[in-house]
């Protein structure tokens, strides 16, 4: 007696970094305006290394895409914020769990 093979679907579901960044932004209330830039940076910086961005255009364009209250000068303090994190693995914090219970991903 012949068995039948039983087909398996598996559905997987993507979201682009980029997705997930303006996500991240929208559900955490991040401005980028005067007095809370550095923090924005730092914050958005570190999430991003945890996802695997790699390079600190990709949240410059969600930012510029998503972000009308964003500071004139927020793309500056980002580069400079973006290369310390990644010399400083600051994507790894977003591994723990008070990241979790800190911050809405």
């Amino acid at each position: 007696m012949a068995t039948k093979a039983k087909k398996v679907v598996v559905v997987v579901e993507t979201t682009s970094n980029g997705e997930k960044l303006e996500q991240f932004i929208k559900n955490n209330n991040l401005t980028f305006a005067e007095g809370s830039r550095n923090t924005d940076a730092v914050v958005i910086s570190g999430y991003a290394l945890h996802i695997g961005v790699k390079n600190v255009s990709e949240i410059e364009n969600v930012i510029e895409k998503s972000v009308s209250t964003r500071g004139w000068e927020y793309s500056k303090e980002l580069q400079r914020v973006f290369k310390y994190a990644q010399d400083n693995n600051y994507g790894n914090w977003w591994d723990i769990s008070s990241a979790k219970l800190t911050y809405k991903f």
